[in-house]
């Protein structure tokens, strides 16, 4: 069936002189929330405002590199994020999903992400404060201004289970690359972890 749809399509895109419309991935749409405790960066999917419909959301950290050239940490070199998101929705590599870039604290990045304090550099160790802004503040402020399905969550960040490793509540402190964790957003409570 699909050579002959192939077919049709080649054909009447030959004789009717058709352009493909959907040769480049729709572009999905960015908003910012600057009412958290830092700045957020919202990735709504392509036709978020045409559909009803819900859904997933992954939390990203360090959420100035992801999306715009004038707020990336190397002035100019964002991780494309949004394109790549586009492109896997688009080929269907991924569900449509909300994606939220969470800015880091700046000078008080290696605090917030890291889970136990390190004297010699007189850093770290605020990573379940920070943990607990994600689950108590900006996941309940995104669930409430946006569609989203509460309890299909997921983070990210620019280093491999970099909250996973015991930041966000406490979990056992190393966490190979690809394991999932499963927690309980209301409570933050470590229910389970296993394979991707």
């Amino acid at each position: 069936m699909r050579e002959m749809r192939d077919t049709l399509r080649a054909t009447f895109s030959r004789v009717l002189r058709l352009e493909n419309r959907r040769r480049a991935p729709r572009p999905g749409r960015l908003e910012h929330i600057d009412d958290a405790r830092r700045r957020l960066t919202i990735y709504l999917p392509p036709g978020y405002e045409r559909v009803e419909s819900r859904y997933p959301v992954l939390y990203m950290q360090d959420g100035q590199n992801l999306f715009e050239p004038e707020r990336a940490f190397v002035p100019g070199q964002p991780w494309h994020l949004a394109e790549a998101a586009d492109a896997a929705i688009a080929d269907r590599a991924a569900e449509p999903m909300i994606i939220v870039g969470v800015d880091h604290g700046g000078p008080a990045r290696i605090d917030e992400y890291t889970p136990t304090r390190d004297e010699s550099r007189q850093a770290g160790g605020k990573a379940d404060a920070y943990a607990r802004t994600l689950i108590d503040t900006i996941k309940p402020l995104i669930d409430s201004r946006y569609r989203t399905i509460p309890d299909d969550t997921a983070t990210g960040g620019s280093k491999p289970a970099k909250l996973e490793t015991g930041a966000m509540v406490r979990v056992p402190l190393f966490i190979n690359e690809g394991e999932i964790l499963r927690i309980d957003t209301r409570t933050g409570e470590y229910l389970s972890r296993g394979k991707n």
